[in-house]
């Protein structure tokens, strides 16, 4: 009988578990690659870490933060210059989240219209 119930016990623990992934407030449609439409630049999020890199031009990694419809980008140990040519205006850059599909992504600041497909 004891055995049992302490059986019981860890099956109900695993299950427990398994259902906590750490992942509060995420939204799986931005995790994933996607590519900047018309360019070689690629946009990676996974979970709140984000890569961003253009082919033969560096890779880069941040973290990032969505919510409300706007995703907050913070890219480590680079420069204003070095993430310009990414399509950012600076290492730390605030985006309104347009659109968010399993296809596409349009980020918008204020100067800025970033259009991505998912790759």
């Amino acid at each position: 009988m004891m055995k049992n119930t302490l059986g019981l016990v860890g099956a109900l623990c695993v299950l427990l578990f398994a259902a906590c992934d750490g992942k509060d407030g995420y939204d799986s449609r931005l995790d994933g690659m996607w590519q900047m439409v018309d360019t070689s630049i690629y946009y990676s999020f996974q979970v709140n870490v984000v890569n961003v890199k253009k082919v033969n031009g560096g890779s880069y990694f941040g973290h990032y933060r969505y919510e409300n419809d706007s995703i907050y980008i913070t890219i480590r140990n680079s420069t204003k210059q070095a993430v310009e040519p990414l399509g950012l205006k600076d290492t730390i850059q605030n985006f309104e989240v347009e659109t968010l599909t399993h296809k596409r992504l349009v980020l918008r600041s204020e100067d800025t219209r970033l259009t991505f497909r998912k790759y």
